[in-house]
């Protein structure tokens, strides 16, 4: 890992392309592909995003995006995302679209916007 991807209390690694999130993307398509299509997905520490966008891609119904620091969601998730779709993958039916969010901070403080 270099060095100013761990910056301790600010950024805790989230601007690295880690080999568990393509491992994770390789997988899910190889085995729960079909399954994602109109549910609701939540992407924990998720960096520049891979597995929620390719939930949107396969028709999830919801994908919430999050990560620890507000500034890998606002310079490298939210463009990864819009880079990456195109209109029609927000399509889950005729009658349905994909709903985007994206939330920063602690799990902890997850629950408590959840409840």
């Amino acid at each position: 890992m270099k060095s100013e991807d761990v910056k301790p209390g600010l950024v805790e690694g989230g601007f690295t392309l880690w080999d568990g999130s393509k491992d994770l993307v390789n997988y899910i398509s190889e085995h729960f592909l079909e399954k994602i299509y109109g549910k609701n997905v939540l992407e924990l520490g998720c960096g520049c995003g891979l597995p929620g966008i390719l939930a949107l891609k396969t028709g999830a119904r919801l994908v919430r995006f999050q990560d620890y620091n507000s500034e890998v969601l606002k310079w490298w998730t939210i463009p990864n995302v819009i880079i990456n779709l195109e209109p029609e993958d927000f399509v889950v039916s005729h009658k349905e679209h994909a709903h985007l969010e994206f939330f920063s901070g602690d799990w902890l403080r997850l629950s408590q916007i959840w409840q």
